[in-house]
C-alpha cells in the first residue's frame, strides 16, 4: 500500500504546483495592457506622467529707483503672468552696489537657479559673478547695459537697444535741427559703461559724416541731474557757446535744462537725451527739450523674461535681440505720451508680482 500511495503524492504535488505556475503566468499577462484594449482604458492603466518642472529664473537688476528698471521689470511681470506654470522667478535689485550684487548672483546660483537675467551695477566689476554663473554651469542673458567686450563670452544672449544706433540718431538730429557747421557740447555716462562706451562710438560715427560739426566741450555727469546742471552751468559761466547738447541720458538732459534755464538761455540752446522718462516727454512737449529717444524698457523686459526659459530649455535663440529707439520730438509726442501712460500703468499692475 505504502509504495502505490507515494506515486500518487508526488502526482498530486506536481499537479498543484503546475497549476500554480500557470495562474502566476496568467496574473503576469493581465497586469499589461492588450494589444486591442481601448485607448482610454490603456492611458487609464499606465501610471500619469509628472507635470513638467518649472524653469527657475534668477534676475540680477541694478536698482530699482530707475524709472527704465520698474519698465523693464514690469514687462518682466507681465510675461509671467500670462505664463504663470514656465517659470518660477526669483528678482533681487543691487542697489548699484557692484559688491553686493556679486553676492546675491553667488546666492542665486546656491539657491539653483537654471538660468540669470543680468543688468550689471559695472561692467569692470561684474566679471566675478560671470565667472561663478560660468563655473556653476548657468547661463547668463545681459539686459539693456551689455558687459565688458572681452568678458562678452561669458553671456548667452544680450537683449536691449543699439547704443550705436542711439549715438547715431542724436547726432542726426543735431544736423536736423541746426545744420552741418553746429556746434555742440556732449554729455556722457560714466565711463566704461556699455551705454557710454556705445552711444559715444555713435557720436564718432556722426561726426566722421559730417565732419564740419565742432564738438566745443564733453564731461560726464554720470546718472545725476544734479552733476549735470553743475557741469553745464560751469560751461555757461565760462563763456562757452555752443547750439546743442547731445546727452547721454534723460537725468542728464533735464539737468541740462536747468542750466540753460538759470542761465536765461532758454530756447538758444537745444538739447536731446535718452530714455524717454516721463519728465523728459514733458519737456519735449512743453518745448524746453528738442527730443528724447524712447527707450521701450517694457518690451526688454518681456522678451528677455521669454528668450530665458527658452535658453533653460535647451532651444536655440539668437545672441542679439534689438529693439529699436523711437523718436519723441514736436512732431511726434503725442504718441509717444499714449505709449508712455500705457507704459505707467503697466508698471503699476506688475512691478510687484515678483
Amino acid at each position: 500500500m505504502k509504495k502505490r500511495v507515494r506515486p500518487l503524492v508526488i502526482l498530486l504535488v506536481l499537479l498543484l504546483t503546475s497549476v500554480l505556475f500557470l495562474s502566476g503566468c496568467q496574473k503576469t499577462e493581465v497586469a499589461e495592457p492588450a494589444g486591442d484594449q481601448p485607448a482610454e482604458e490603456a492611458a487609464a492603466a499606465e501610471p500619469a506622467e509628472e507635470a513638467a518642472e518649472k524653469v527657475k529664473v534668477g534676475v540680477s537688476i541694478q536698482g530699482n529707483q530707475s524709472t527704465f528698471w520698474q519698465f523693464v521689470v514690469a514687462g518682466m511681470g507681465k510675461y509671467y503672468s500670462e505664463n504663470p506654470d514656465l517659470a518660477d522667478v526669483d528678482l533681487v535689485f543691487a542697489d548699484d552696489d557692484a559688491v553686493k550684487q556679486i553676492t546675491q548672483v553667488e546666492t542665486l546660483i546656491q539657491e539653483g537657479i537654471d538660468v540669470l537675467i543680468f543688468n550689471p551695477v559695472d561692467p569692470v566689476a561684474s566679471r566675478p559673478a560671470l565667472e561663478a554663473c560660468e563655473t556653476a554651469g548657468v547661463p547668463v542673458l545681459v539686459c539693456t547695459d551689455d558687459i565688458l567686450p572681452e568678458d562678452q563670452y561669458l553671456r548667452k544672449v544680450f537683449v536691449g537697444s543699439n547704443h550705436v544706433a542711439a549715438g547715431e540718431m542724436q547726432i542726426e538730429r543735431v544736423v536736423e535741427t541746426c545744420g552741418e557747421d553746429a556746434k555742440i557740447a556732449i554729455l556722457i555716462a560714466p565711463p566704461g559703461h556699455s551705454a557710454q562706451i556705445g552711444r559715444s562710438q555713435g557720436y564718432a560715427n556722426g561726426l566722421a559724416k559730417y565732419p564740419n560739426i565742432e564738438v566745443v566741450v564733453q564731461d560726464t555727469a554720470n546718472w545725476s541731474a544734479d552733476e549735470a546742471l553743475q557741469v553745464v552751468g560751469n560751461w555757461l559761466a565760462d563763456g562757452k557757446e555752443f547750439d546743442y547738447i547731445v546727452c547721454q541720458s534723460d537725468v542728464k538732459m533735464l539737468g541740462a535744462i536747468q542750466a540753460i534755464e538759470e542761465a536765461g538761455m532758454t530756447g538758444k540752446i537745444l538739447t536731446s537725451g535718452i530714455d524717454g522718462i516721463d519728465d523728459a516727454l514733458a519737456a519735449v512737449k512743453n518745448g524746453t527739450a528738442d527730443m528724447t529717444l524712447f527707450h521701450h524698457g517694457e518690451i526688454h523686459g518681456y522678451e528677455i523674461l521669454k528668450i530665458a526659459i527658452q535658453v533653460a530649455n535647451g532651444e536655440d535663440v539668437d545672441e542679439f535681440v534689438f529693439y529699436p529707439y523711437g523718436e519723441a520730438t514736436s512732431d511726434t509726442i503725442d504718441e509717444y505720451l499714449k505709449v508712455a501712460a500705457d507704459r505707467k500703468q503697466l508698471v503699476e499692475d506688475y512691478f510687484d508680482i515678483f
